[in-house]
């Protein structure tokens, strides 16, 4: 879920030096999603503050040097972001959208 469709990217295009930096951001928002929505559906800020902030401090270089290399992916990362908006409302409701 995480890796395949990155390297199906990675193969139909030509690898380039910012797939390196790519991955890791695509990998470090993985992990910074989880603990930001269980934070959201349970309330419980003191177990999910740190993996938060921990993740976010990693993941924030990344971004910047993405955003720096090529700007134009602030366009992405705001559809990303609209996109996570649905998941933070429905963790917020409580609710799971497939039962």
């Amino acid at each position: 879920m995480l890796i395949l469709p990155f390297l199906f990217g990675l193969a139909a295009s030509q690898g380039q030096f910012i797939h390196i930096p790519l991955f890791v951001c695509w990998f470090f928002i993985y992990l910074f999603s989880f603990p930001l929505l269980q934070w959201i559906k349970t309330g419980n800020s003191e177990r999910y503050r740190k993996p938060v902030v921990v993740y976010g401090v990693i993941l924030f270089p990344f971004l910047v040097s993405l955003v720096w290399f090529k700007p134009a992916l602030v366009w992405y990362g705001a559809l990303l972001l609209v996109f996570f908006m649905a998941n933070m409302y429905y963790a917020k409701i409580k609710k799971n959208v497939l039962c």
